[in-house]
């Protein structure tokens, strides 16, 4: 009976804190409301796309849309000083 009720409650304790140590994940439209950097960014590349920038310099657009992926999977996860930086490598080069 004993082993019983100590199994609960670490089984009990265990979820507790498991679930206390998940952060739900941002979407990226959450994190594009919430970083303006980031948000500013997308539109640039998506411009860039539509101006055909991943045919006539594919290197270039893809090191920034990697970036920008970077930055909002850092977004997601509530590093957000990570992503400004991210971001600002994309714009100075």
């Amino acid at each position: 009976m004993k082993n019983r009720m100590y199994t609960l409650i670490a089984v009990c304790l265990a979820a507790f804190v498991s679930g206390c140590a998940t952060t739900p994940k941002l979407t990226q439209e959450q994190i594009l409301a919430e970083n303006p950097e980031i948000a500013r960014l997308d539109k640039e590349l998506n411009d860039a796309r539509a101006l055909g920038a991943d045919y006539l310099a594919p290197e270039g657009y893809e090191l920034a849309a990697s970036q920008f992926d970077r930055a909002v999977s850092e977004a997601s996860s509530g590093r957000k000083d990570t992503g400004i930086t991210w971001l600002w490598f994309a714009h100075s080069g």
